[in-house]
């Protein structure tokens, strides 16, 4: 693989299968189109952001046409979303801003399908049942977000000192920004710490690797036992709800994306556990 190639990856051991075969690779055709332009990282990303948003929008309509135009617009959005990250390492502008300010749009997108999906099942004469699903399959979806994120980044460090997993103590302070800024930091923020509470003994040893390092023996042995973990984030990552998303809403059963996403946090919770078990093993090794 081309160095080019490589700045598009984030590491090939966490990618997706759809990912390395077809997100990764259209995200980098559209960042080497937009490299020589003015267009910013940051500006694909609200490129991304208003596409979901509309996607989302349609969802509300019970019909089969305007769901599956819906569907093509979220996938639109994520090849774009991939594209933005993409864009940002080829030219050698990639921060922790850009990090930011994509995982809040990304976080809104998401937001606003689970308040669309929840009016179409109003409309359809739901009542109460769909607020409180669509909010309790939301809850598990940041959750799950959290893990999945925490579970790639701590690999990718810990096995190859690739990286960095933002601890609550790399959080900065936010001092006189706008309020879409202290929004996302916020978001940020709490993300973080809801992933220090899901991982507290990964936690403690990244901070162990950080201060006095950890063994090569160690490292290896951390590779080997999170290929459980690494093999099961697939099947409640975004690539899975977006699927589901689609089969759901164009097949008329809206209330299918909700109750199985709700779900699919029962796999969340095997992967915190199957991951905190190596990392105890490795604190104690």
């Amino acid at each position: 693989m081309s160095s080019a190639d490589d700045l598009a990856l984030k590491g090939q051991a966490v990618e997706e299968w759809i990912d390395l075969r077809f997100f990764r690779p259209v995200g980098i055709r559209i960042a080497r189109a937009l490299e020589p332009s003015s267009v910013s990282a940051d500006q694909v990303t609200m490129w991304s952001l208003w596409i979901g948003l509309l996607a989302a929008h349609l969802f509300v309509y019970a019909n089969p046409w305007i769901n599956a135009a819906a569907f093509v617009l979220v996938v639109f959005a994520d090849l774009l979303d991939s594209a933005d990250g993409q864009l940002a390492r080829l030219r050698g502008t990639a921060s922790r801003t850009g990090r930011i300010m994509d995982g809040f749009a990304d976080n809104l997108r998401w937001v606003a399908t689970y308040v669309h999906v929840a009016v179409r099942l109003l409309i359809l004469g739901w009542g109460w049942r769909a607020v409180a699903l669509a909010v309790f399959a939301g809850v598990c979806h940041s959750l799950k977000s959290a893990t999945v994120d925490f579970v790639h980044g701590a690999y990718l460090e810990v096995a190859f000192d690739k990286g960095r997993v933002e601890l609550p103590e790399d959080l900065e302070p936010v001092v006189g920004a706008r309020w879409w800024w202290k929004a996302a930091t916020s978001f940020y923020a709490s993300f973080t710490r809801n992933q220090a509470v899901l991982f507290p003994h990964t936690i403690t040893l990244i901070r162990r690797s950080r201060a006095a390092g950890i063994g090569d023996d160690v490292r290896a042995r951390w590779a080997k036992e999170q290929r459980g973990p690494l093999a099961a984030c697939p099947w409640i990552g975004q690539n899975a709800h977006i699927a589901l998303l689609g089969a759901a809403t164009i097949s008329g059963q809206a209330w299918m994306f909700l109750a199985a996403g709700a779900a699919m946090v029962l796999i969340a919770a095997g992967i915190v556990l199957s991951h905190e078990r190596t990392a105890r093993r490795a604190l104690a090794s």
